[in-house]
């Protein structure tokens, strides 16, 4: 029986000798073929430099007039010519040589005819790239000291205006904004809601400008006239308040909900009753005064009219 066993051991020790035998020459074998594949790629990596190398002085010695010494590779410059530059060469054209070494350029025959020594080609013209555009933020214009309204109203800047003329009727224009009267309560400025509007221009709280233009500033605290459209304010009878509007708009569904630029918000002496109630449109005269209402950046409300009176138009229709 211990012979049996015996037997056996020997047999697994055998089968393991054998396995191990053959997985050391696979390791040896595998081993010996990457060291002859690096070797070669190490020789074909030198092949190629030298041969771009070569390909390199060949270049140059027909960019110098030398000729190139026996064995060098040939450059071979491409047949179609190619557009002539602003300067009057031709662009340089990508060729391939004999050795197969991508890369190389040569100028077209029509550029290099009978290179002798000492000639140099003159070089294609090559443009730099144009910068990218970036985005830049304005800076605001320089603030110009106003004429005929206070440097400032609350917290905020007044910015002159660059012209200001009188009109034979005695208006002032600003530009293409002309306002008349005089902006007492016996002849208040008559007042056109481009003027209103046209502040947005330089006071936006959202884009950081914070300047009251001079032809909204002149408003503060005068009488002035609109003429509009007007909303009052739903479930009141007798309301002693309105909204006049460049646009329509019924308060809830119907036209174009005013911006804080062509919306005034009026406070009237006395209350409306009976059909004047239901007016969408008329004239509003009061004191006026310019009123920023600003929150977190935004713009909530700009124009208010106090002491002001109504009178609705006639044809029902606004300015």
């Amino acid at each position: 029986m211990k012979v049996f066993w015996a037997i056996i051991l020997l047999l697994v020790l055998a089968t393991a000798a054998l396995f191990v035998g053959t997985a050391y020459r696979q390791r040896a074998q595998a081993e010996e073929q990457a060291a002859k594949a690096r070797a070669d790629a190490d020789a074909a990596r030198e092949r190629a430099e030298n041969e771009a190398m070569k390909v390199s002085e060949a270049i140059e010695s027909q960019r110098l007039g030398v000729h190139p010494p026996d064995g060098a590779p040939k450059v071979v410059p491409t047949q179609p010519a190619l557009p002539a530059t602003k300067d009057g060469p031709e662009s340089v054209a990508a060729v391939i040589n004999p050795g197969g070494v991508p890369g190389t350029v040569a100028h077209p025959p029509s550029q290099t005819p009978g290179l002798t020594p000492g000639h140099t080609p003159k070089p294609a013209t090559i443009e730099p790239p144009k910068p990218a555009h970036t985005a830049t933020t304005k800076s605001p214009p320089p603030l110009v000291p106003p004429t005929l309204s206070p440097a400032k109203i609350g917290e905020y800047d007044v910015m002159g205006a660059a012209l200001i003329e009188r009109t034979e009727d005695g208006a002032l224009a600003f530009g293409d904004i002309t306002i008349k009267g005089e902006g007492t309560e016996t002849s208040p400025y008559v007042v056109p809601w481009d003027a209103l509007i046209r502040a947005e221009e330089q006071f936006d709280p959202s884009r950081n400008s914070l300047r009251i233009p001079e032809f909204v500033a002149i408003l503060h605290d005068k009488w002035v006239r609109l003429d509009g459209y007007v909303s009052f304010p739903l479930m009141t009878n007798q309301p002693k308040e309105l909204l006049a509007m460049l646009n329509m708009w019924d308060g809830c569904c119907i036209g174009v909900p005013p911006t804080p630029y062509d919306a005034v918000e009026v406070h009237l002496k006395k209350s409306i009753t009976g059909d004047e109630r239901f007016s969408v449109s008329g004239r509003v005269t009061g004191r006026f005064s310019v009123k920023p209402y600003v929150v977190k950046s935004w713009l909530v409300g700009m124009y208010v009219m106090e002491d002001a009176d109504f009178a609705p138009s006639e044809d029902g229709e606004g300015t």
